[in-house]
């Protein structure tokens, strides 16, 4: 039979052994070495005791909180100052950011005139985006449409309507849209240039409906005011009127 080998001793023991003779080193430096030092430098130990010693610690104890605390304080205050910064220059930027764009407004809408189309790439084609230039004065044949509208009558209601669909083509042609019709040019626009343009189409076929089949088409004044609406916002859109 093969001899069993000896069981491992116990790692523990050696540790333990190893902390034992770190803390008597430094009792003998504590008790002997410093006093011995001490004295052979000329140094009064007498005054020392327990007392003192833990005095000291907790003055050097109070000072350290103290200056932590100090410290604490100072980063607290930096912080804030750097946040009202931040805001400021937030506010700034965003302030800066409207008065550009209403400046940018200004020059779109400003006069009557056709502004160059402008480029924009779109995941790296070109496309021709038209840029919207429309009179800054309101139009006053709009006046005369709500006059229209003012009165008891279908039938002012229906040219109401219609003289509202005109204007409309006068604004898709100053906007730069070509086309035989208003239908054509409502074809041509890009959505996202022109909000409403759903509301554009839902009037313009009403007022389709009116030309074509004239009094025979029963136009309620409720229908009137919500078609008549709904040009409203496409000229609000454009600053039209």
């Amino acid at each position: 039979m093969a001899d069993k080998k000896p069981a491992p001793k116990p790692a523990s023991s050696s540790s333990e052994g190893q902390l034992i003779f770190v803390a008597l080193i430094g009792v003998i430096i504590v008790l002997v070495i410093l006093p011995t030092l001490a004295t052979f430098f000329g140094v009064d130990t007498s005054g020392i005791s327990a007392d003192s010693v833990a005095s000291e610690a907790k003055d050097v104890f109070g000072t350290f909180v103290e200056i932590l605390s100090f410290i604490a304080i100072f980063v607290a205050f930096v912080i804030t100052l750097l946040i009202i910064y931040a805001k400021t220059q937030y506010s700034e930027v965003t302030k800066a950011y409207s008065e550009a764009t209403k400046a940018r407004e200004g020059m779109l809408y400003g006069g009557v005139k056709q502004v160059p189309v402008a480029e924009s790439v779109d995941f790296g084609v070109v496309t021709q985006t038209p840029y919207t230039v429309v009179p800054s004065e309101p139009d006053p044949r709009w006046a005369e449409i709500v006059r229209h509208m003012d009165s008891h009558t279908q039938s002012d209601w229906r040219m109401a309507v219609l003289e509202a669909d005109i204007l409309l083509g006068d604004m898709l042609t100053q906007m730069g849209y070509q086309g035989a019709s208003i239908g054509e040019m409502l074809k041509q626009v890009d959505k996202t240039n022109f909000v409403t343009l759903d509301d554009a189409w839902k009037a313009h076929r009403i007022r389709n409906i009116i030309a074509h089949e004239g009094s025979s088409y029963e136009l309620t004044r409720e229908e009137a005011e919500r078609v008549i609406r709904l040009y409203e916002r496409v000229f609000t859109e454009f600053y039209f009127i």
